[in-house]
């Protein structure tokens, strides 16, 4: 979430109130939500995942581990709707699996169970919702490659699945396939899943990462994996973070954007392609919102309902009318304002406009991007699904 602050403030007083405003806006978020879902989108590994207003959730492309969650393992380039889900409020999509958050504060999960991320007690991939054991009064959640990340209402923080670069943080190489309480995460105001990495804001301002680092994407100046959380080097007022394949971007109170970790394709977007085990400024960013990464890609969100992108680009994901194959400062993507909400998959994007639209870009091997082709896309182009209307049933499928 973002806060804007009036102008005036100073930087100490505005995060300070930015961050007691972020805890009732998300003691509100989650009281309300048991009256109406906000819409939302995700992007996982090669599918697309989206919330309406009316708690239900529908989804399309990749499909081979069950993460579209209709009983099959059919790709589908024309949206359906996952099997058994109602009432939801939140939603996350990983490489091969989804969560989702209940009003009821529940957690539900699909796709591939490998490595225990449906967190069911199981290692059985399901190709329909099973309910995540242990955990309730969930507030936020998020996916990364083999694991999966939440949130509760009480400030803590719980992680299960793979746990092979520490990304469980219980101090041991062991999968769990039950949720796992990271231990001195306390008072945290949000979360995010990176591939084998997390990332956890305190309500204090203070950022924190563990899990994988071998770019320097836990930000501690380092690049030694870590299954303990420590704070990020020299970094507070983040109001938006988001986690990719071994980098960070996040948003600070100022609407300035900051990056570390691997910059191999300049998904930092500061002009280089070095990687940066530090936060790094992007320049030139003042008026940012939200921001979401992908594989190698990320796009930034602006005030005025513009999308920028930098990094990856070789399907087309950036947006910009090109598959060159990176761009290591931002552009804009073409075509599209009034946008209010971006997702990212791993190799394509999504975004969600004002009249409820849903457009797509980049990668469409698996029909991800729900245009009914499987052809890529170097703009945005308009998904078969609109979030303020019942969705007409998609035409009978062949591929």
């Amino acid at each position: 979430m973002i806060i804007k602050l009036q102008k005036g403030f100073s930087e100490n007083r505005a995060i300070n109130i930015s961050y007691c405003i972020l805890i009732l806006v998300a003691m509100l978020t989650f009281c309300c939500s048991l009256f109406a879902a906000v819409p939302q989108i995700s992007g996982g590994g090669s599918h697309s995942l989206v919330l309406k207003q009316d708690g239900t959730v529908w989804t399309w492309g990749g499909n081979h581990a069950g993460q579209l969650g209709d009983g099959t393992t059919n790709p589908r380039k024309f949206v359906i709707q996952v099997k058994g889900l109602e009432d939801v409020v939140s939603i996350a999509a990983g490489w091969e699996h989804n969560l989702a958050v209940k009003s009821d504060g529940t957690v539900w999960a699909w796709g591939n169970n490998r490595f225990g991320q449906l967190g069911d007690g199981t290692n059985e991939t399901r190709n329909t919702p099973v309910k995540v054991k242990t955990i309730k009064d969930v507030t936020e959640i998020d996916a990364g490659f083999y694991h999966s990340i939440a949130l509760l209402s009480d400030g803590t923080v719980w992680v299960w699945g793979n746990n092979e670069l520490d990304q469980v943080g219980d101090g041991t190489k062991s999968d769990a396939n039950k949720p796992t309480q990271v231990q001195g995460m306390n008072t945290v105001v949000a979360v995010s899943g990176g591939n084998h990495h997390n990332l956890a804001l305190k309500a204090d301002g203070t950022l924190w990462a563990w899990g994988a680092n071998g770019y320097g994407q836990l930000g501690d100046g380092t690049v030694m994996e870590s299954s303990i959380p420590a704070p990020v080097h020299d970094f507070n007022g983040a109001v938006f973070i988001a986690s990719g394949n071994n980098y960070n971007v996040a948003v600070k109170a100022d609407g300035s954007i900051w990056g570390w970790g691997m910059n191999t394709y300049g998904q930092l977007g500061n002009g280089t392609l070095t990687n940066s085990k530090i936060p790094i400024r992007i320049n030139g960013l003042n008026n940012s919102v939200s921001i979401a990464t992908g594989g190698y890609h990320a796009l930034i969100l602006q005030q005025d309902g513009t999308v920028l992108s930098m990094g990856y680009n070789r399907t087309g994901q950036l947006g910009t009318g090109s598959t060159s194959n990176y761009q290591y400062t931002t552009l804009k993507v073409q075509g599209l304002s009034d946008v209010i909400s971006i997702a990212t998959g791993y190799y394509h994007s999504l975004a969600l406009k004002k009249d409820g639209t849903i457009w797509a870009w980049g990668n469409n091997e698996y029909g991800q991007l729900g245009d009914g082709t499987l052809n890529y896309k170097k703009l945005p182009i308009p998904s078969h699904i609109k979030l303020d209307q019942t969705i007409t049933p998609a035409p009978k499928e062949g591929r």
